[in-house]
């Protein structure tokens, strides 16, 4: 926040100096109506910080689909985006902090695949089977970069979030190898004592390993 409030006040200093000029370039301009919208956009990502306001206001799957649309229009990008949910809205049952932090999840793995990947589409798939909530997020983009992938911050983010609520995130080639899917197994008979609990799962990269309870 202390970023976004000096770019803030640099704004306003160039605003007030403009105005004592007998014409404004447009160049100028051009430059404060960029500088205001990523100013815009980190103050949304500042307000959602604490808790994504979308879940509270519209639940889980319309959150998720809110998610995607603005992650496309902001991006500029045309891309395809799918929400596949067959699990006749789990997501709004899941306890509130696990709620969340799935949602995180999701937000991260779109937002890498949008800035990194350049896909035609995203497709978002969540289901339960066997006491196992699963997630998938697939892109047809670029595809992981192993050599730099494993340390980003946004993987590091995922991992840390999957930890938190006794989750397996798994890191893969995408469907036909093409592009990145990012998978999360949740036990749900575990959630009761995540908060408790000392164990987590540990995180597993490019594999095909099939999800386990831990």
């Amino acid at each position: 926040h202390d970023q976004t409030l000096a770019d803030m006040t640099r704004l306003h200093r160039r605003i007030a100096r403009l105005q004592t000029l007998p014409s404004v370039p447009g160049e100028d301009l051009r430059g404060i109506a960029r500088a205001l919208k990523d100013s815009m956009q980190e103050l949304r990502q500042l307000i959602d910080a604490v808790k994504p306001t979308v879940l509270q206001l519209f639940g889980f799957e319309e959150g998720v689909e809110d998610l995607l649309r603005r992650s496309v229009r902001d991006s500029g990008l045309s891309i395809e985006t799918r929400l596949q949910d067959s699990t006749d809205g789990m997501g709004d049952r899941l306890p509130e902090s696990v709620k969340v932090a799935v949602f995180r999840i999701i937000q991260e793995a779109v937002n890498n695949a949008i800035r990194h990947a350049m896909p035609d589409s995203i497709v978002i798939h969540i289901s339960h089977t066997g006491g196992l909530l699963q997630l998938t997020i697939d892109d047809d983009g670029l595809g992981l970069d192993v050599g730099n992938g494993f340390n980003s911050g946004g993987i590091q983010n995922m991992q840390v979030r999957a930890q938190l609520m006794a989750a397996q995130l798994f890191i893969e080639r995408g469907p036909a190898g093409r592009g990145t899917r990012v998978r999360v197994c949740l036990p749900l008979a575990d959630l009761a004592i995540v908060d408790e609990a000392a164990a987590v799962c540990a995180p597993a990269f490019l594999t095909e390993t099939p999800c386990k309870s831990c």
